[in-house]
């Protein structure tokens, strides 16, 4: 199976955020550490392309010890539940499940693609589930939203994107395994555009990167080349460098606490260390087992003085066998950043009206 997501983000009012309404308690926001990307030890992330990737199985394991999937309590558990995602604070953006409160977002905002796969490309943008445009920058075939309306649900701190990986299966291509890549465009009035990549296979190799400025997203339809005999056909080939590669387990240890070292991705060998543990990084639809940041990008999504209004997102997915990925945002920190120049008062301007905003109805 394969999916094809491609996601727009538009610019308008807020008038719809400061309507009345008795406040809902939102759940505190996630915390990531601040981006130290590499492989050796105390290194918690993965710059592919633009994107810093942070493996929250990783991070939890890093910071608790334990192998087991990140649960209620653990500093990096991400719950995604179709319960869950239904609250406020969060913008659902591709998902499988066909629950109201998950597929609605707010004025402002597409409702969330169908992402639950069927031997076909679950997303196509010739075969887009998005209604007819209903405000100035709306595409059809597209994920729009207005900025404003990003920051009213999002609130303080930085705009992370975060990814359910829901295949099971082996350790290989077949398998657990999936590729994605995803191309980001922000624009502005008067303002340049900026497009980002997260894509290549290699921390910090830019040929990935480079080959989609140059071409574009890798052919999700491509059939696999020599080295990958278990992947399926027609789904995108592993061999090409845009593709980055959403391994089901990796192999690490715990140098010290809160201090991961990433040996290697697929399940540890003999050759490893006694204190090597498998890390499943597929956690299934309830816990998000990604988090995607870039710095700059956030600050021009959270900061409502940065000028930029709309953003766009591209994003792609091969190889995707059992179960429904999902792609949101929460609310999240980077860090010890503190909350961009405005951001103050549309916590309690934004939130506090969430209750009171009728949704839009996304039907299937």
């Amino acid at each position: 199976m394969k999916t094809q997501l491609k996601i727009t983000l538009c610019a308008a009012t807020m008038a719809y955020a400061f309507g009345g309404g008795v406040s809902t308690a939102v759940a505190a926001p996630v915390v990531l550490p601040t981006a130290n990307c590499g492989t050796g030890i105390g290194n918690n992330c993965l710059q592919l392309g633009d994107f810093s990737v942070f493996s929250l199985a990783l991070l939890n394991f890093a910071a608790t010890g334990s192998v087991n999937n990140p649960g209620p309590g653990d500093p990096y558990y991400v719950k995604s539940s179709p319960g869950e995602l239904g609250n406020p604070g969060y913008i659902v953006y591709g998902t499988g499940t066909n629950n109201n409160g998950v597929v609605t977002n707010v004025p402002g905002m597409d409702n969330a693609f169908d992402l639950s796969g069927s031997g076909i490309a679950s997303f196509d943008t010739a075969h887009a589930t998005d209604p007819t445009p209903t405000f100035s920058g709306d595409q059809n075939g597209t994920w729009d939203a207005q900025t404003s309306a990003i920051r009213s649900v999002l609130g303080t701190g930085q705009f992370a994107v975060y990814f359910n990986l829901n295949d099971t299966g082996n350790d290989n291509l077949q398998g657990g395994d999936l590729l994605a890549w995803a191309q980001v465009t922000i624009e502005g009035a008067g303002k340049t555009t900026k497009t980002y990549y997260l894509s290549g296979r290699q921390h910090g190799d830019l040929t990935g990167k480079n080959l989609s400025i140059a071409n574009g997203a890798p052919l999700y339809q491509a059939n696999p080349t020599g080295g990958y005999p278990n992947a399926d056909n027609g789904v995108g080939d592993p061999s090409d460098p845009r593709w980055t590669y959403a391994n089901n387990t990796l192999c690490a240890v715990q140098a010290a606490p809160n201090v991961p070292q990433f040996l290697h991705f697929g399940p540890c060998t003999a050759n490893d260390p006694s204190t090597a543990k498998n890390i499943d990084q597929s956690l299934g639809a309830n816990a998000a087992a990604f988090a995607v940041y870039n710095d700059e990008l956030s600050k021009a999504v959270m900061d409502p003085n940065s000028g930029y209004q709309t953003i766009h997102i591209r994003y792609v997915l091969g190889q995707e066998n059992n179960g429904y990925e999902q792609l949101f945002s929460f609310q999240s920190r980077v860090g010890n950043q503190a909350p961009e120049p405005g951001m103050l008062g549309l916590l309690g301007l934004g939130l506090a009206a969430l209750p009171a905003i009728r949704r839009r109805r996304h039907r299937r």
